[in-house]
């Protein structure tokens, strides 16, 4: 019988768990038009931590920081990628960030890029880090975009996909070595 309770158990907290995960998507439906952005859940089922719990406030600013950096990174990547579409968003009359932004998306992503450059600074200060993780994940970051919105021709959908693709890759490589830095400082 302990046998079969502990299955029950494990179920119902597999069932538990998938319909936590699950529980963000109507929330994220496409009412407007900014990216679907999950709400932020603490990685509580990560090593035991909850961040947002816990008695240090610099581990909840960091936490906050790196979260909305992250949604802010959102923004940028999907009106770079919104905007392959934006003549037929325009016909069909779909709402985007393309069709809201046009002629004034680089100026925003400029804005939008320097917010989340902050936010990757101020988790540093907040944490205490050290000048590889502002080498790597601050300006990094800041020369990837910068890069991104000097020469993305918004116009050919090739080069807003190219951009779109590669960019999202080189700005998650560009935190993890300032993170893995700062990692392999304290090891």
């Amino acid at each position: 019988m302990a046998k079969d309770s502990g299955c029950s158990d494990m179920k119902a907290q597999i069932q538990q768990t998938k319909s936590d995960s699950d529980s963000w998507i109507p929330l994220t439906s496409s009412k407007d038009l900014f990216p679907d952005i999950p709400p932020y859940k603490p990685p509580t089922g990560l090593y035991g931590l909850d961040p947002l719990r816990q008695t240090s406030r610099n581990v909840n600013y960091v936490m906050g920081c790196l979260y909305l950096s992250n949604v802010v990174n959102a923004i940028v990547y999907d009106a770079v990628y919104a905007h392959q579409d934006l003549k037929d968003d325009l016909k069909a009359g779909v709402k985007s960030v393309a069709v809201a932004w046009q002629a004034r998306t680089k100026p925003i992503l400029c804005i939008l890029s320097a917010v989340e450059v902050a936010l990757l600074g101020a988790s540093g200060y907040f944490f205490n880090m050290g000048p590889l993780y502002f080498a790597s994940a601050a300006a990094g970051t800041a020369t990837v975009l910068g890069s991104m919105i000097w020469t993305v021709q918004l116009d050919v959908p090739e080069d807003c996909w190219k951009w779109f693709k590669w960019s999202i890759w080189l700005t998650g490589a560009t935190l993890s070595v300032g993170l893995l830095a700062e990692y392999l400082k304290l090891v």
